[in-house]
Parts: structure tokens; sequence; C-alpha cells
């Protein structure tokens, strides 16, 4: 029936809507093409670009004989200009194509044109005369638009994901220049100071070292860039065997001359050996350092951070939670991108912050097999939440 018919269009269709591989929808229209209209074989014409005037052979039937050809002039053109299918009942009638007589007796070819956007043709052959009734016309002219409709959406899917992407590359870029300006602009006024002061031999000692300060935090941020952006996780991290709570006190250790200058009370609570693998430096010095120092960072005067070490199933939970300033909720989702930096956070605090540090702690945590989430209310504190899966 042809009812029937149609629902499985209509199914190839929403199936497609999930495809990101264009070609395998063109084969998917064509494969439904053959069973609802019957034919033995096909094959795919396709415009690669908008601007393309020459069809080129996308996709075929396994089965099919013969090497398909395009003329300029020819019936598949014909077709999409007109946006009309063509169907040919005996092949006798078109001396143009004669030399696939002895493959096919009738074929179809089906525009794949949707409203301005014209992709190409589904050519459908058939082994035996072919009476094309209205049932297989109508079904024709729905296989056509059925098909155009969904590469033209898939189309728009990743013009959209590009855009976004090359958005997302400027910006990208054009934070990374700007936080790289600010010590490049300081060491150069501290280098300039100590050429003019080369007989203040103390003021030109201080203008070098703050230029070597300077530098140093430019190759930290360098080394945060590389890391962001090398894909070498494997050959960068060295991994063994961890013991978390012993990790974790070691760092709160670290931490605690800062906690006190602002009267900071960290508790860390947490019981019994909790193991994974992962590489001890990084999990310390980019991980939990960088989450426990924001804490500090932004926490209130005489507050208090609470460090809980817990299990589940399959890994390690560990919670920094805090009493500070909080994430504004609209800021949130977006804490974890390079360069990212919460306003009033910012304004907060006036100590040079590259804005990669919780970048790097996401990309820390996920090349560990693990994750990293935030929670927040502003005015009230902010937890952090890190899994890491047990060492096996």
């Amino acid at each position: 029936m042809i009812t029937d018919k149609v629902i499985l269009l209509n199914d190839t269709v929403i199936k497609c809507l999930k495809e990101k591989n264009e070609n395998k929808i063109f084969k998917a229209f064509m494969d439904v093409g053959i069973k609802i209209l019957g034919a033995d074989f096909g094959f795919v014409w396709q415009f690669k670009t908008p601007q393309s005037k020459d069809l080129e052979l996308v996709c075929k039937s396994p089965n099919l004989q013969f090497t398909p050809t395009a003329r300029t002039k020819g019936r598949n053109y014909t077709a999409i200009k007109n946006q009309k299918p063509i169907f040919i009942n005996n092949i006798r009638n078109t001396p143009d194509v004669s030399y696939v007589g002895k493959y096919l007796k009738s074929y179809a070819i089906i525009p794949l044109v949707h409203q301005k956007a014209v992709h190409g043709s589904i050519v459908l052959c058939f082994k035996n005369l072919t009476n094309f009734n209205k049932d297989k016309k109508t079904l024709g002219v729905l296989l056509g638009n059925s098909a155009a409709h969904a590469i033209t959406i898939h189309r728009l899917v990743e013009e959209k994901v590009f855009l976004e992407q090359e958005k997302t590359k400027i910006e990208f870029m054009a934070n990374a220049t700007h936080e790289l300006r600010t010590p490049l602009a300081i060491m150069r006024g501290n280098i300039e100071l100590a050429l003019m002061e080369k007989k203040n031999l103390k003021a030109a000692n201080y203008a070098l070292k703050a230029s070597i300060v300077e530098i140093n935090i430019l190759s930290d941020i360098l080394k945060d860039l590389s890391l962001l952006t090398s894909g070498q996780a494997k050959n960068i991290l060295d991994k063994k065997n961890i013991n978390l709570l012993e990790l974790i006190n070691q760092t709160v250790t670290r931490v605690r001359v800062l906690a006190d200058q602002k009267n900071i009370t960290i508790q860390v609570q947490g019981k019994g050996a909790i193991i994974v693998l992962g590489d001890e430096s990084y999990l310390e010095e980019k991980l939990f350092l960088n989450i426990i120092k924001n804490a500090v960072t932004y926490g209130k005067e005489g507050g208090h951070i609470w460090v809980e070490l817990k299990k589940n199933k399959n890994s390690a939970v560990i919670e920094i939670k805090d009493d500070g300033i909080g994430i504004p909720k609209d800021e949130l989702p977006k804490i974890f991108g390079r360069f990212y930096r919460v306003e009033k956070a910012h304004a907060h605090n006036s100590q040079n912050h590259s804005g990669l540090g919780l970048a790097i702690a996401k990309w820390v945590a996920q090349k560990h097999q693990g994750d990293i989430t935030a929670k927040s209310v502003e005015g009230k504190g902010t937890t952090f939440t890190i899994t890491l899966p047990f060492s096996k």
C-alpha cells in the first residue's frame, strides 16, 4: 500500500536528521527509493557546492553494472532545472542512454530540490519494463522532496556548527592576545626603566626582577595554552597509583599560608586509602591546587572551606565547598571556558589571572577519565565536585 511506503519514507527522514555523514543521507534515500518504487538498483548525483555546475557520482548500488555519466544537456540537468521527476517507461525511446539498454529497461530521475536549495538527483533503474502509474509518480515526488529537505537541514546544521566553531576560535585568539599583551607590556616598561636607570643600579635591578616575574607569568600562560591545544595528553601525563587523601592533604597544607592571611579555616574530611591512577603533578598543581586556591581567593574574611573525599560505585568524589562570594547563575555554565572570568570575581581580586585555571582543571579531570562540575549561589558560596575513577 502507498501509505506504508510513505511511512517508510518518513522514517528515513527522521533517521537522517541525526546522521552526520551527508553521503549516508544520500544513500539512505537511494535505498528507500529502490524499496518504495520497486527498482533494482540506483545511484545519486550531487552538486559538490551550490555554485558547482557539474554533477558528481556520490553513491551507487553494489549491483550497478555500468558506469553512470551525466551530460550537461542530459535528462538529469533537465529534471533538476524543471524541479520535476522524469519517468522513462521504455529506454528504447531515449537514444541518449541506449548504451545501458542491456542492463535496464526503465528508469526514473528524481531531482533533489528544496525551495532554492539544489542538491542533485537520484536515479532509480529497473531491469524490466515498468509502468509508472500515478502512485509511483507521487512517491517519486515525495522521495525527492523528503531527501532534499533532509539534506538542506543537515547542511544548515553543519553550517551553524562550523560558524560556532569559527566564532569560538576567533574569541579564543582575541582573549589569548589580550592576556599575552599585559605581561609583555609590563616587561617592556620595566626593561626600558632598567635601561634608563643605568646609574641607579638598585632601581635597574628592581625593574629587571619585576620583568622576570612577568616572564614567569607569560611562561605559565603559554604552557597552559599548549596543554589545551596540543591534544597530546597521553604523552604528557605520567600516571601511577596515587593515594588521593594523602595528595589532597598535601595540597591543603600548601594553601594554608594563603588561607591564614584571610583567617579562612580549611577542613578536610575523608577516611581510608582511595587509590586512583593519575599524574600526581597535574592532579595536585592543575586540579586540586587550582580549585582550593580559588576558594581562598574568592572566599570571605574569616570564612570556611570544606574539602570532602567520598566514594561512589566506580569512582572517588571530591567536593570542595566555600562560603565566599559565589558565582552568578547566568555565568555558571561558562566558567570552564578558556579565558572566561566572572566579572564580579575578577573585580574582587586584582591579582593577575589568565582565566585559564578552570579550563585547565576541567582538562586534567577529563584526561583522567573523570570530570568536574560546579554549583553556586551568589553571595553564599560555591561547590566544585570532582570525580576520578578508581585505579583498576
